[in-house]
């Protein structure tokens, strides 16, 4: 079958005829869409059409009931053609719309021109301008132009002569933004949809864009930071189709190959350093450069920093007195947001907070004390910490333990056993040394590194009484001592080696040996045996003289000898000497001396010396004589 086709290009709303019927097309031009509208066929009751926008034309028929059909955003392209035929028909009807723009910048003049199909018959053809407010903004006439019933106009200036010519063209003044929109004309209001007018288009540059998005991130995740603009062109379905670019910079400095809206960044600790702007562009018009923002990397703390740095021992240790201060220290760790710093400290019980100023540590050092530790907390639960640890050094007094018990001084019972520990609590450890004696006479008896030094003597005898001396030597803090005496009690030993003198002056000298050093609290006691008791007649303590007759008493040191003149009256009776320690009276022995054999006028008769002795054994020698006679 003959395809019977009929083209005619059909512009600004002409009219298009097909052999064997008449058919009308036109359009309309509404808020940036174009609608073509045709008279209907008899005989069919739907309509193939097929759009080619430019060069690009649709691969499929598409299938219409009503008689019109409305291309969207017909501003995206320059021209717009048609394709149509009522169904079952071979007649294919076509029309080409040109989308006919002006765009200026704000301010500019320009100049409007299109060709009406036609002057009216009547003489009158308006001229409307359709945006925000739908007008008309001057009447042609065969003889003339009115502009609002005025003659001439400060915004518009015609330009086409004779009035009556079908070539339309003015001048617009001083545009701005609200001049923007649809122009067209025709004899009546409904023309002013009608197609074939011009869209004037009014660009301004882009609004001063503003950076969103999230610009505190997680390093080494990415930051996606988006610039939001839009076009100040008009009219407003011309603006939404309007795609913007994009220029970013860092630093005031333009980043090469960023275009896009949105500007993609892997996250790292230096970005914060980095500020970022952007610009939009609208064709050649570029907006103000927006504000700078920068990136607020979000991190935790890797380590902690403690300044200045300590000074360790081998141990990796702070040396330092008991008393002394540490520090100050001061703690910091980079974290963002900041973490929350706090010292701790840390004894054999567990750890406790200390005070501190800004992470500053300064601090005074306890004994008991082990380490000083900074913690970093972050928000997100991250914590960590750096310790220092302390060797804190002190010395303690001496404590004596004479068979496990603390004392300074003791009093032993002889051939009992005697352990002597000396503890001396300190860092570092000292030496400790136990020694006897003073002087010259001085002796030592052990030495030990430690705390402890331990020291026994399986069998105490009289010999071991002395002054003693624990030292400790640091070499930290120097040295120092503490004295005791150990007093070993026994009971007196029988004397021995009496022998007696005596002197023509009457006066009677008394020696004998004693088995113990008699010492400070010993003391010896003189008495007479007048026949029926004894008779205490002086108290020898030291070196002195009795004087029976007068009963003096002279007491000293040392007893080292009696020296007595007897009544004739007491004679012959007899003498006793016992010892005595301070508190108490030990086991009284007697022992016989002598016997008075001869007859001596002055000395007539018996006389026995019976001695007793009590205290502490040694080498002394006690010393009493007769005079006159030996016993």
């Amino acid at each position: 079958m003959q395809h019977l086709l009929s083209l005619c290009q059909i512009l600004l709303g002409q009219v298009c005829f097909i052999s064997g019927m008449l058919s009308h097309i036109s359009t309309i031009f509404r808020t940036g869409d174009v609608t073509f509208n045709w008279t209907p066929s008899p005989r069919a009751s739907f309509y193939d059409i097929k759009i080619t926008r430019d060069k690009t034309e649709d691969r499929d028929w598409i299938r219409v009931q009503e008689t019109k059909y409305t291309v969207r955003n017909s501003l995206l392209y320059d021209v717009i053609k048609i394709d149509f035929k009522a169904y079952g028909s071979m007649v294919e009807n076509t029309m080409i719309y040109k989308v006919s723009k002006v765009q200026i910048q704000i301010g500019d003049p320009v100049n409007i021109s299109w060709t009406a199909a036609f002057f009216p018959i009547t003489g009158q053809y308006n001229v409307y301008h359709t945006y925000k407010v739908n007008k008309t903004i001057f009447q042609l006439q065969n003889e003339g132009i009115l502009y609002g019933g005025h003659n001439v106009s400060n915004k518009y200036r015609y330009i086409t002569r004779p009035y009556s010519s079908v070539n339309i063209s003015f001048e617009i003044r001083h545009t701005t933004v609200d001049d923007a929109g649809y122009y067209a004309g025709g004899p009546t209001a409904d023309s002013e949809w009608s197609g074939g007018g011009v869209l004037l288009i009014v660009s301004g540059k882009p609004m001063r864009p503003n950076i969103e998005g999230n610009l505190s991130i997680m390093v080494e995740t990415f930051s996606n930071i988006t610039c939001s603009s839009k076009s100040t062109s008009a009219p407003d379905y011309y603006t939404k189709l309007v795609t913007l670019t994009y220029t970013w910079f860092v630093n005031d400095t333009e980043i090469d190959g960023e275009t896009n809206q949105t500007l993609s960044l892997k996250v790292t600790k230096g970005l914060v350093y980095n500020s970022y702007s952007c610009t939009a562009t609208e064709e050649d018009l570029v907006s103000d450069q927006s504000n700078t923002v920068q990136i607020n990397p979000l991190y935790g703390p890797e380590k902690v920093n403690i300044t200045p740095k300590p000074s360790l021992n081998k141990y990796d240790q702070i040396e330092v007195r008991d008393g002394d201060f540490v520090g100050p220290f001061n703690c910091s760790a980079d974290c963002n947001p900041a973490c929350n710093i706090t010292w701790q400290m840390k004894n054999s019980t567990g750890f406790y907070d200390v005070l501190s100023e800004t992470g500053t540590l300064f601090q005074q050092v306890g004994i008991y004390m082990e380490m000083f530790c900074c913690v970093a907390k972050w928000v997100h639960d991250t914590t960590i910490y750096e310790i220092i640890k302390l060797d804190v050094q002190y010395i303690e007094e001496i404590n004596l333990y004479l068979n496990d018990t603390l004392h300074s001084n003791a009093d032993v019972s002889e051939n009992t056993p005697l352990s002597i520990a000396c503890f001396v609590d300190g860092n570092p450890a000292p030496t400790i040394r136990l020694s006897r004696g003073q002087g010259h006479t001085e002796t030592n008896l052990e030495e030990k590194e430690g705390k402890w030094l331990n020291f026994t003597i399986e069998s105490t005898q009289c010999s071991h009484t002395d002054i003693y001396k624990c030292t400790w030597t640091s070499a930290v803090f120097g040295s120092s001592y503490a004295l005791f005496i150990i007093n070993v009690l026994y009971v007196p030993q029988s004397p021995t080696n009496f022998t007696g003198n005596s002197y023509a002056s009457g006066y009677v000298n008394l020696t004998w040996v004693s088995g113990f050093n008699g010492g400070p609290y010993q003391f010896f006691i003189l008495s007479l045996y007048n026949g029926s008791i004894w008779a205490i007649v002086g108290n020898v303590s030291d070196p002195g003289i009795v004087y029976l007759a007068s009963m003096e008493n002279v007491v000293r040191a040392i007893v080292e000898n009696v020296k007595m003149k007897p009544p004739a009256t007491l004679l012959p009776e007899f003498v006793r000497m016992i010892a005595r320690k301070t508190g108490f009276l030990l086991s009284v022995q007697t022992v016989v001396i002598a016997k008075m054999v001869n007859h001596n006028p002055r000395l007539p008769g018996l006389v026995l010396m019976d001695v007793t002795t009590g205290g502490q054994k040694s080498n002394a020698i006690l010393k009493c004589a007769a005079m006159g006679r030996t016993f």
